[in-house]
């Protein structure tokens, strides 16, 4: 409740500072007691352009903090005077505070322990040393995969301003982390890279930035050549780095899949739910609300973005356009169209919905026939990919002579002449077995 949020606020040391946009909703008086709780101040906007001025004056406040670190020499009640001079301006400040006592010293000393006559190191194994190397690379690994992967909340800060204070507890790995992602950023901005990378992510739903996403593929291609370098030598190392980095790019690529598909396959459900809310008597913004809190994942994740980014002033057909883009699906695009159409001419918004929904529905019922259809071929060329392969891991665990004639000699062209062939009749079987809709 209010009352027990203004209670915590009061009896913590956090300071709130309120900007507004004035709305018919708009609670003045609360965000007012909520302020004076938390010894900050309100700033109301009537419109997103003074918003963004609120914001930047809250920005430009944070930023102009400093904070200030010193051993004390003293306990109790003591006097503080801070001087500062930079660039020929002088400015001083003073304030009271109570340090706490200061803790007893002892005099008191350990006797001295005699002396050791040292050990001669001894010598590890080399499979003693690969399997340390291979642990402590695994480690960080996933340590960096930790570090990076939960950042919801350190993200959504950065979309309200670059000026923010830092967290009062870092790491040497959590620095060592950011600088990377931030070196890794720029890299890819010099490139021209970030943008197209930071929208698959976001495609992917992934809560990830470009540079970490690149840090943490780095990561782990490092750690992988370094094992593989141990456990055989260097050309293995460089094949496990490789596969490695081609997962994470198809992994990147099959999650944004993934999630187009769900949003494609829930959409003849959202639909209804769009419709039936427009014949309840809610508004367009207001039907999308309801999608936003009754759908599923990623429907609700995408409309609750619309939904938001519409109450802070982005116009409907804007963010309905950017949405298509992130979703990447023809059939939205038509929604899309259908309403951009209604909004100019008019008529019965929720007709127009069941008609589109119920062609889409028609559409997902051939699709899904023409991919049952298709299972056959699709999982029999999954079956002689993998053949040649189970073969050779097959006669290299029987007999592991019989496969030496393939390394050396002209059976090296063999073998780059059945990858090659492998290779195209890969190609030729996805080209065949391919669902163009």
């Amino acid at each position: 409740t209010l009352e027990e949020t203004v209670a915590i606020l009061g009896s913590s040391e956090a300071r709130l500072d309120v900007a507004e946009l004035v709305t018919p909703e708009s609670n003045g008086a609360a965000l007012a007691q909520l302020a004076e709780a938390g010894r900050g101040t309100v700033a109301s906007a009537a419109d997103p352009a003074a918003l963004v001025q609120s914001y930047d004056a809250l920005a430009r406040s944070l930023a102009s903090q400093y904070l200030l670190s010193y051993r004390s020499q003293s306990g109790g009640p003591t006097d503080l005077l801070v001087a500062i001079d930079h660039g020929g301006i002088h400015v001083e400040g003073s304030a009271s505070v109570d340090l706490p006592p200061l803790a007893p010293t002892t005099t008191s000393a350990a006797p001295p322990q005699p002396a050791q006559p040292a050990e001669r190191p001894k010598e590890a194994s080399g499979w003693v040393l690969a399997i340390g190397a291979a642990a402590f690379f695994v480690a960080i690994a996933l340590a960096m995969s930790v570090v990076l992967i939960p950042r919801a909340p350190r993200a959504g800060a950065e979309r309200l301003g670059r000026a923010m204070v830092e967290a009062p507890r870092t790491t040497a790995l959590t620095g060592l982390a950011e600088r990377a992602s931030r070196a890794a950023e720029e890299a890819l901005e010099h490139r021209g890279q970030r943008q197209p990378l930071d929208n698959a992510l976001e495609r992917a739903g992934l809560d990830l930035r470009a540079g970490e996403f690149l840090v943490l593929a780095g990561s782990a291609s490092i750690a992988a050549l370094l094992v593989g370098s141990m456990l055989a030598n260097v050309v293995v190392g460089l094949v496990f780095a490789g596969v490695v980095a081609v997962g994470f790019r198809f992994g990147l690529g099959h999650l944004k899949a993934k999630r187009q598909e769900r949003f494609a396959e829930q959409l003849s459900g959202t639909l209804q739910l769009l419709a039936g809310s427009l014949r309840s008597g809610y508004a367009l913004v207001q039907a999308f609300d309801a999608v936003a809190r009754e759908a599923d994942a990623p429907t609700c994740e995408e409309f609750r973005r619309l939904v938001v980014e519409t109450r802070l002033g982005r116009p409907l057909p804007e963010s309905l356009r950017a949405m298509s883009e992130r979703v990447d699906s023809e059939d939205f695009a038509w929604l899309i169209g259908a309403i951009e159409i209604n909004r100019e001419v008019g008529g019965d918004l929720s007709e127009v919905l069941d008609t589109v929904g119920a062609t889409i529905r028609e559409r997902d019922q051939i699709r899904r026939q023409i991919k049952a259809l298709s299972a056959d071929g699709r999982y029999s060329a999954y079956v002689l990919m993998a053949l040649p392969f189970a073969m050779m891991l097959m006669l290299r665990l029987v007999n592991p002579g019989y496969l030496a004639e393939l390394t050396t000699g002209f059976g090296l062209v063999l073998s780059a002449m059945a990858m090659f062939l492998m290779t195209v009749g890969g190609l030729w079987l996805r080209k065949i077995c391919r669902l163009v809709f």
